[in-house]
This record gives structure tokens, sequence and C-alpha cells, in this order.
């Protein structure tokens, strides 16, 4: 069943279903705009924009953070994308969707 096809949901579910679609755009509008922090200035990843309300756990760099929890708790279930926690070892590899590619085997 594909997540369009509420004609054959009972009440309850499109009523969760509906509330489910309404939540993924809230997060995002309740969100203030990605930016380029000044503290990555000088290493290799002051080409990524974050959300200004991510805690780093590293300091400077490599750019270890996570969200807020309060921030969490006030979005539910559903993280919105600028507040999914990062964690990385070295420099982020400079990409573009319009290029980047996932498989699985």
């Amino acid at each position: 069943m594909g997540i369009n096809n509420v004609e054959h949901y009972s009440s309850d579910e499109e009523d969760y279903h509906n509330d489910y679609k309404d939540t993924i755009p809230k997060g995002k509008s309740e969100l203030e705009p990605s930016v380029h922090d000044l503290r990555d200035e000088g290493t290799s990843d002051n080409w990524i924009e974050h959300n200004s309300s991510m805690v780093r756990l590293t300091g400077k760099h490599p750019f270890n953070c996570e969200a807020p929890l309060s921030r969490l708790m006030h979005h539910g279930f559903i993280t919105p994308v600028p507040l999914h926690s990062v964690r990385n070892n070295g420099a982020v590899p400079k990409a573009s969707w319009d290029n980047w590619c996932c498989t699985q085997s």
C-alpha cells in the first residue's frame, strides 16, 4: 500500500497519515536556515553550511555535532534534515547531489 493510497485506510489510520504528512513541512518551517559558521574558517569543512543550533562536540575540526535534546523532543519522531547528527573523522568530501550516487547490493 503506497503512502498516497489513503482510500484503504481506516479513519484512525487516515488521521495518523495526515498528521505524519503535515509534520515534515512543519519541522522545516520552524528551523532557522543553515549557514557557514565562522568557526569553520581555515578548516577543510569551511564550505559546508550547518544549522546554528547544533551542539559542537569536538570544538573546531573535525565537525562532530548533535541537535539539542529540546529541539529533538519538539520535533518528535521525525528529525528535520538540518538537525541530523554529524559524526566525522576527517574532511567532508566535496560532493554535489547532482553527481552523487549511492548503490545497494
